[in-house]
This record gives C-alpha cells, structure tokens and sequence, in this order.
C-alpha cells in the first residue's frame, strides 16, 4: 500500500516537474521575441529613477501597478545593477498601462514589481 502511494505521488512529481519547465521554455521563447523586437528604453545610471525614451523623460515613482492594470509591453530596459548600498536592482520590460496615455505614464518592471513612471515636464 505504501509503495502504491509512493508511486503515486512520484508519478504526479514528475507531471508537475515537466508542466513546469513547458511553462518557462514557454516563458523564455517570449522573452527572446521580445528583446528582439522592443526598443530600448534608456536608464539615467546616475539616477536609476529616470528613463527616457524618443526625447521623453519618465520619473519611476513607488507607486506599484497590479498586473491586471497593464496592457502589452512597449520597451524594455533589461539592466540588472547595483546601487550605492549594494542592493541589486533588476529592471526588465515597460508595459503600456491600462486607460493611460503612454506620453504621460508608463510602467517598469523594477525587481518584479511594476513601477509606475510619470513623464517629467
């Protein structure tokens, strides 16, 4: 009986294992078509809270975005850094928020949040 229910449960392991790696080989080949194709966003290194893009400016704020009020991704920055402290700062891919025009706001992923940015004037 246990040797049943130890194959059992080796059995559904091993399902689970490879629907994983499916779902982030899925996630990878994403990710390679889009850095193929989105433009690069620039990251003021001195202030890692400024980006800009065709002439606009952006202020990351501490605002975060729930994934639901994204739309699709419109750039990307993909630059992991340092800061002053040593703390790592990941920045991935700028995403078009939901009801917001993109000349006045935008979202960063910063460290797996989204990050709302708000054009500077």
């Amino acid at each position: 009986m246990i040797k049943k229910r130890l194959s059992v449960l080796l059995l559904l392991f091993g399902v689970i294992t490879l629907a994983a790696c499916g779902a982030l080989q899925d996630t990878a080949k994403k990710n390679k078509e889009l850095n193929e194709i989105l433009p690069y966003y620039e990251l003021n290194t001195s202030n890692y809270n400024e980006i800009a893009y065709q002439g606009r400016i952006y202020k990351i704020t501490e605002a975060c975005l729930d994934r639901t009020e994204l739309q699709k991704e419109i750039g990307q920055i993909s630059k992991n850094l340092k800061d002053a402290e040593g703390n790592e700062i990941r920045f991935g891919y700028v995403y078009r928020i939901k009801k917001t025009d993109e000349n006045d706001s935008v979202a960063v992923n910063m460290n797996n949040e989204y990050r709302q940015a708000l054009i500077d004037r």
